[in-house]
């Protein structure tokens, strides 16, 4: 998924940010009272050509994270991603409307499709254009043994609050932080439902 920003000579603030599989786009921000959704629909290439016909319009890839997206395997193979807003959600890579997305959410709350491998959210992928790495030159580095025994707390403290995680009380889940969701119970329950099939 990209997220594309649309600008204009004639503005300081964007007209428009778009999240996009390169097939469909979704607005999820518009500064245009709804004229450019109104004219360009959900077709990326409409997008692209009604930007290329504009003498003041450019349009580019978000140059910082702007959402973090969050990675459910189902049990029947396909993956699920949602945007840690709760704004967009991905089946195994293509962007779906608000009608398959309802239709998506219905099926894993009957129960019809399950999470075969849980999220890990705090370790949610930041959606941003891919930057060129320095390369790194290995660092050998000793860890004593009281570093080694805080990692080894740590990671059974973690253990221990996943087995204790269920379908009424997630604290991962709990912990997210959503502060850019438009609605955070939609959002959080919709987390339980991919990774329980039950509403919480």
């Amino acid at each position: 998924m990209k997220v594309l920003v649309i600008k204009s000579d004639y503005s300081d603030v964007p007209l428009a940010e778009v999240r996009t599989d390169g097939r469909v786009i979704e607005f999820v921000v518009d500064n245009t009272n709804g004229k450019l959704p109104s004219k360009i629909g959900t077709s990326f290439q409409a997008l692209q050509a009604f930007v290329k016909n504009s003498s003041h319009m450019t349009i580019s890839e978000a140059t910082k994270a702007t959402v973090n997206l969050l990675r459910y395997v189902m049990n029947n193979g396909d993956v699920v991603e949602i945007t840690s807003d709760g704004h967009t959600v991905m089946l195994n890579g293509n962007l779906l409307g608000q009608e398959e997305k309802d239709a998506l959410f219905a099926a894993v709350k009957r129960g019809e499709i399950k999470v075969a491998r849980k999220t890990d959210i705090s370790q949610a992928m930041p959606v941003m254009p891919p930057t060129p790495q320095p390369e790194m030159k290995p660092v050998k580095m000793r860890l004593s043994p009281e570093i080694l025994d805080k990692i080894k707390s740590d990671q059974d403290k973690q253990k221990e609050i996943e087995e204790m995680n269920n379908a009424s009380h997630d604290q991962e889940i709990e912990d997210a932080e959503l502060h850019d969701a438009e609605d955070k119970e939609w959002t959080r329950r919709m987390m339980y439902w991919l990774k329980y099939g039950d509403e919480k």
